[in-house]
């Protein structure tokens, strides 16, 4: 992840990744993954397409099972404002990565 050509932007979405492997390493789910019916056919197949809407049209929902640290970790990961998301260096400090 480490990279030293690498741009703020990239840490940024750096940070979004990791909530969403974290998620699925707990769910055994991608995390976006919308019902069959709830997009037309034509994106229901494409879940790049489908995974883009889900961000769009709903927040994450955080596994019930994870405990108190680990659903702020993935809060922090997962903030619609990238701006707002912490840097890699901020998440290595977190709680959840202290346990």
């Amino acid at each position: 992840m480490v990279n030293n050509n690498s741009t703020d932007l990239d840490h940024i979405a750096d940070t979004w990744s990791l909530g969403c492997t974290i998620t699925e390493m707990i769910t055994d789910k991608p995390p976006w993954i919308l019902p069959r019916n709830t997009l037309p056919t034509i994106f229901v197949s494409l879940f790049s397409a489908q995974a883009i809407f889900k961000v769009m049209l709903s927040s994450l929902a955080i596994p019930k099972t994870l405990y108190a640290e680990g659903k702020d970790f993935l809060q922090c990961c997962f903030r619609r404002q990238p701006a707002k998301r912490p840097s890699p260096a901020m998440l290595r400090e977190h709680a959840f990565l202290q346990i």
